[in-house]
């Protein structure tokens, strides 16, 4: 299956202050940060009356100005790091919040829109963006993923999705955490779906629950659909160079009960067992897995 590309919009982060969990615009093209007088009430923040020195001319993109009333201070966390950042409060402002230069600036940020991701200090903070209108679906519980492994995780869907068929695509911002998620159609069921992840590294990879996993397209960035023929992904899967876990080629070696040379090597026997992973499909266990073959395939089977 292809897609169609689609041009990224991911320019918000969300941020806890105080109570509230509020999305914020990071815009670069405002030379001030703002929020709306509503917002600042609503958060219950202390705000600074303006002096002849403080009070800015600022315009909105259509040209027509905006009434700053006031300052206030928003202290947040973020990623360990206590932080300050000093806004400007408008009559009237959408978004609720938007960040501008004088924040990218202090803070030394790098925005790279094509992963989605808003790095601080030098990199030592990454923080995921999204567009304010994303579908995407979350990670239900907290849950490590092995190295060198592929697992399927329930995740939740928004309502609006219930018995509906949706297709997932994997978010470029879960790449700072060496996962990826396999594109795939799926049935939206109690708010509930599924997902297939793959840890490539070296490292068992910990997600927490509620991460953003996988956005959900519409249906008309789908360009073509191939039809799913399992000896084409057997011969994908053996050609991948993606290494199977040392978990799962001894669950694979208990079941099938291959007698190996105890002398090998530990890097042998896992590129034996790969190897014998790879052909599975030619072993039998017992009498009910033996088929007539036909072609170059043959039957091994183990008494």
């Amino acid at each position: 299956m292809s897609t169609k590309r689609k041009k990224p919009d991911e320019n918000y982060i969300s941020l806890k202050i105080g109570n509230a969990l509020v999305e914020i615009l990071i815009d670069s093209g405002s030379s001030r940060s703002l929020m709306g007088e509503t917002t600042a009430r609503a958060l219950k923040l202390q705000i600074r009356p303006l002096d002849r020195f403080s009070n800015p001319s600022m315009y909105t993109a259509n040209g027509s100005k905006l009434r700053i009333i006031c300052t206030t201070v928003l202290d947040f966390g973020l990623k360990g790091f206590q932080m300050h950042q000093i806004v400007h409060v408008a009559t009237e402002l959408k978004p609720q919040i938007l960040f501008g230069c004088d924040f990218l600036s202090e803070n030394e940020a790098t925005n790279n829109y094509k992963l989605g991701i808003l790095s601080l200090k030098h990199d030592l903070i990454q923080i995921s963006m999204f567009s304010p209108n994303d579908n995407s679906v979350t990670l239900s519980k907290t849950t490590c993923i092995p190295a060198l492994s592929e697992v399927t995780l329930a995740v939740s869907s928004p309502a609006k999705l219930n018995n509906k068929s949706v297709l997932l695509e994997n978010l470029p911002r879960l790449n700072p955490l060496r996962v990826v998620v396999a594109k795939a159609l799926t049935t939206c069921k109690n708010n509930k779906t599924v997902c297939r992840l793959l840890n490539y590294t070296n490292q068992a990879v910990t997600l927490k629950r509620g991460l953003k996993l996988a956005k959900i397209e519409d249906w008309d960035t789908i360009a073509a659909i191939q039809e799913f023929r399992e000896a084409t992904v057997a011969k994908l899967e053996r050609n991948s160079g993606i290494r199977n876990s040392d978990v799962k080629l001894e669950e694979f070696h208990k079941q099938y009960g291959f007698k190996i040379c105890p002398t090998l090597t530990e890097d042998q026997r896992h590129e034996l067992l790969e190897k014998l992973y790879a052909y599975k499909h030619l072993f039998a266990r017992d009498v009910t897995e033996i088929c007539i073959r036909t072609g170059k395939c043959s039957i091994a089977s183990l008494n």
